[in-house]
């Protein structure tokens, strides 16, 4: 896997986690906003009689989902930032550490250098990973 990806794979993973935990918000929301019917006639109804019921089922499940999704980020975070670790130089290993959630300027300008300056050690930093994946497997 190209370093680069493997990197930003941990951002996806937490972007995947969020929306959802959006989904089950929304789910909520539905289940709260579901009535009984009034009146005392009969209705005749094709889907499900138990919408409350089915939307509970279907949060549950998307909390199990969820939680197996964030076991699984924390390994890979872990195992990431183990990767990380290994870049012994100060300035890329804080480069890549603060690139997990900052844009290049912000890191910029916490480090005291130029934007062209820290892009460039990334990419440095960014070929130290690759060594380091390349000799895991």
């Amino acid at each position: 896997m190209d370093a680069r990806d493997y990197l930003q794979q941990i951002a996806k993973d937490d972007k995947l986690i969020q929306n959802k935990c959006v989904e089950v918000y929304q789910l909520r929301c539905l289940a709260t906003s579901v009535t009984a019917p009034m009146g005392t006639e009969p209705v005749q109804t094709s889907g499900p009689s138990d919408k409350v019921g089915n939307i509970t089922a279907k949060i549950v499940d998307l909390e199990a989902e969820i939680n197996r999704m964030i076991d699984k980020f924390i390994d890979d975070k872990q195992e990431r930032i183990a990767v990380i670790e290994q870049v012994n130089e100060p300035l890329q290993y804080n480069i890549l550490h603060k690139h997990q959630g900052k844009r290049f300027t912000e890191i910029a300008e916490e480090e005291h250098y130029s934007d062209v300056h820290i892009s460039k050690q990334h990419q440095k930093a960014l070929e130290k990973v690759q060594k380091i994946l390349n000799s895991i497997g």
